[in-house]
C-alpha cells in the first residue's frame, strides 16, 4: 500500500485462519463514508482518483470483530 498515494490504492490481506468476510471501510478526514466493501481476503485495488485530496482512513474489520485502521494521504 503506497502512502502517500495518488489515484490507486493496493490493499492486501494475507491468508490465515480467519473465516467470513472482512469489511473494508474508507472515510475522509471528517469521518464521512467514502466507500464500504465486503472483502474475502487476498488483494484489492481501489480507484481513488475521484476522491478529494487529503487524509483518508482505511479500516478493516474482521468477522470476529478485530479491527485495524490506517491513515492514507491522497496527494
Amino acid at each position: 500500500m503506497p502512502n502517500p498515494t495518488r489515484d490507486v490504492l493496493h490493499v492486501r490481506l494475507p491468508g490465515g485462519d480467519w473465516s467470513g468476510a472482512a469489511e473494508l471501510t474508507l472515510r475522509d478526514g471528517q469521518g464521512r463514508l467514502l466507500q464500504r466493501e465486503r472483502w474475502w481476503g487476498g488483494a484489492m485495488t481501489l480507484d481513488m482518483g475521484a476522491w478529494p485530496r487529503g487524509v483518508v482512513y482505511l479500516s478493516v474489520t474482521m468477522a470476529d470483530g478485530a479491527q485495524v485502521t490506517r491513515r492514507i494521504i491522497l496527494e
